[in-house]
């Protein structure tokens, strides 16, 4: 499942994980100790790097999605089952690898590039 940023410890290594937090440009050296700690991700569900969005990812597969990626992707649901690390979403990782590969399969009918989900 997912946990929330202000919730992920070293020992977190499983499930998907926020990488990013939003930062507003008063805090350029918090951003700097978060990005020490971070490692550059692309998301799997879509060819954008958007700055400041919320990057989740799972350790154990080594794939990461956008927050709002898997909200809008539509063979996406949210698990029931409560994580306590998480505060805000919960998708399960085998979902998530499911609708990547689904997705790899569809076409945009907007941009025409592959990856629709």
């Amino acid at each position: 499942g997912f946990a929330s940023s202000e919730s992920v410890t070293s020992e977190d290594n499983d499930g998907f994980k926020p990488t990013q937090v939003h930062l507003n440009s008063n805090t350029k050296e918090m951003k700097s100790q978060v990005a020490e700690k971070m490692e550059k991700r692309t998301c799997a569900l879509c060819p954008k790097d958007i700055e400041y969005s919320v990057l989740y990812f799972a350790q154990s597969e080594n794939i990461a999605a956008h927050e709002n990626c898997l909200l809008y992707s539509s063979a996406l649901v949210e698990c029931e089952d409560h994580d306590p690390r998480n505060q805000d979403r919960n998708f399960d990782v085998e979902s998530v690898k499911k609708e990547i590969h689904r997705g790899r399969k569809l076409t945009c009918a907007f941009c025409n590039r592959r990856g629709a989900t």
